[in-house]
Formats: C-alpha cells, sequence, structure tokens
C-alpha cells in the first residue's frame, strides 16, 4: 500500500463532513505508513486528560487506560504536553531512566499490542495541549523521513476535527499576512530551514525568524508546519 502524501490527506478530509468519516480518512492514512494506534486527547495542566475525542486501539486498552487513570504513570504524558515538536516515543524513553513503574508500564503495554510511536502536540491556550498520538501494534522500525508528512497530516488532522465540532469558527478574522511573509511561508512549505530562506531572499537569518515569528503569532500557530497548514486551509497557500 503506498503512503499517502500530504496533498491526498488534505483532499480527502475536506471532503468528510463528519468526525467519523475523518477518523475513517485518518485511519486509511496512517495504514499507509504501517500505525494502525491513535488517539487524539488534551491535556491540561501536564498530566491531567481533560478530553478524548478519538481513539483507535486493541480492544479493551484505552478503555482500561482511562478507568485506572495510566495517565499518572504514562511517562510520555508530561513530554506531550510541553513539546513544542513531534518525538518518537523511543526518544524519550532512551533520554530517561524511567522508574520501575513507568519502565513496567511500558513493557506491559507492548504485550498488549501498543509498540513504537510518535507523539504529535498542538499546543492551545491556557495551558491545554491537544496531542496525536500514533502507535504500530507489531514491532518495526519508524522511518524518521516521514515524521513531517506525518506531522502535517495529524496537524490537518486536529484542525479538521476542529472545524467539524465547530471550534474553529474564527478563521475570517485572522490577520492576513504580508507579501514578504507568504513568501517565506511558502519556501517553508518546500521544506527550507531559516538559513536557507535567508540566502534564497538574501536577507539575514534573524530577519527571517522575525518573519517566522509574525506568521506564527497572526495565524496562531504552534509551529512551522502548523503554519502551513493552517495557510492552504484559508487560502493563503496553495499545494
Amino acid at each position: 500500500m503506498p503512503a499517502w502524501s500530504f496533498e491526498r490527506f488534505v483532499e480527502e478530509s475536506q471532503r468528510a463532513t463528519t468526525i467519523a468519516d475523518l477518523k475513517s480518512i485518518f485511519e486509511a492514512a496512517l495504514a499507509s505508513e504501517g500505525y494502525q494506534n491513535h488517539a487524539m486527547a488534551t491535556i491540561v495542566d501536564q498530566r491531567t486528560l481533560d478530553a478524548v475525542h478519538w481513539f483507535e486501539f486493541p480492544r479493551g486498552y484505552f478503555e482500561a487506560y482511562l478507568s485506572e487513570r495510566w495517565e499518572r504513570i504514562d511517562p510520555l504524558v508530561g513530554p506531550a504536553s510541553q513539546a513544542r515538536r513531534p518525538f518518537l516515543w523511543e526518544d524519550v524513553i532512551r533520554d530517561r531512566n524511567l522508574p520501575p513503574q513507568q519502565a513496567a508500564f511500558m513493557a506491559d503495554i507492548k504485550e498488549l499490542g501498543v509498540q513504537a510511536g510518535i507523539i504529535f502536540p498542538m499546543p492551545g491556550p491556557g495551558g491545554r495541549c491537544t496531542h496525536v498520538s500514533i502507535s504500530k501494534r507489531e514491532p518495526s522500525s519508524q522511518d524518521a523521513s516521514r515524521v513531517p508528512v506525518l506531522n502535517a497530516i495529524c496537524t490537518q488532522a486536529w484542525l479538521r476535527h476542529a472545524d467539524l465540532s465547530g471550534q474553529f469558527l474564527h478563521e475570517e478574522n485572522r490577520r492576513v499576512l504580508t507579501a514578504r511573509e507568504i513568501e517565506i511561508l511558502n519556501w517553508i512549505k518546500d521544506g527550507k530551514s531559516n538559513s536557507e530562506i535567508s540566502d534564497i531572499l538574501n536577507v539575514s537569518v534573524k530577519t527571517v525568524e522575525y518573519h517566522v515569528g509574525n506568521i506564527l503569532r497572526k495565524l496562531g500557530a504552534a509551529n512551522r508546519i502548523t503554519a502551513v497548514v493552517m495557510a492552504v486551509r484559508i487560502g493563503l497557500l496553495h499545494l
């Protein structure tokens, strides 16, 4: 099964008229990348689950996660609420000396069919952070080069979910980007770094960083990929 492109996911997800339709489309895109598990949840105060918007896990896993309040020992919840960029589960586990209870938890969930995964944070106001977590059911390697595409897909899923649930009715009030900001955002869409953009435009890296900061602020985006997805959705950029 060929992996979905971001462009295909945008096209398919924009046709979804219900959250159930969107979830099915999202699952198809993830399956093309080898991921069968996923959840979209909002965290407040770093460790408290405020809302679970949707999930797909082996039977009984997530119900137990909620009823047993496993978020209290899940070593990924804290980093997810504080992160501003996607991260692989294995990176957190490798860089931390997990206490026995957390190490046992990570070993146990592998037995339940929740293997290697990635978390994509979507920070919001008031200390709230919605995160999309995806994982595999069988042991297999993860292709780090696909993380930016998966990040864009998860961001689009989050934004489209907000559309369908009536949370993002204020897009028309967002301030319009300047021509220079749109130019820089187009280069970001093409995968260029701030340094590369500064060379292309013959300006300093600090100038590019200033414009990128304005772009994020005007769009209410937490990071560059979210800004690109938002700009595509409201017609400031084209795929």
